[in-house]
């Protein structure tokens, strides 16, 4: 019993974490639009493509492939955490539980597969 109230904390723990992470995405692109000058037009993931530093690169990718519920676009993140994380964040919005079998950290993957119970 014990045990199980353990796990369910640091489930929650790890989901206020996620939703933080995608908190500070969302910010990070309008530093991003500041910085550079150009405007992110979070349907169009050209923009992500004209992106050098490859974390910027990521959080851009992750934030258009959730706002678009695209999984494909996921794929295009090259940071493995990042790439979890984007894709638990489309199944979310598209309600597709499949797409937690693409996540390859356990504990991102448990978390997805719980927004479905």
């Amino acid at each position: 019993m014990k045990r199980k109230i353990i796990i369910q904390i640091l489930i929650i723990v790890v989901i206020v974490i996620l939703a933080g992470g995608i908190f500070l995405l969302s910010n990070s692109l309008k530093n991003i639009n500041s910085s550079f000058g150009f405007g992110i037009n979070e349907k169009n993931r050209t923009t992500c493509d004209k992106l050098t530093q490859v974390s910027t690169k990521d959080t851009c990718y992750n934030l258009i492939a959730v706002n678009t519920a695209n999984s494909s676009i996921c794929g295009e993140i090259s940071g493995s955490r990042q790439k979890d994380i984007c894709f638990s964040g489309v199944a979310n919005k598209m309600q597709n539980q499949s797409l937690c079998e693409k996540i390859l950290d356990s504990e991102i993957k448990v978390l997805c597969n719980n927004n479905f119970r």
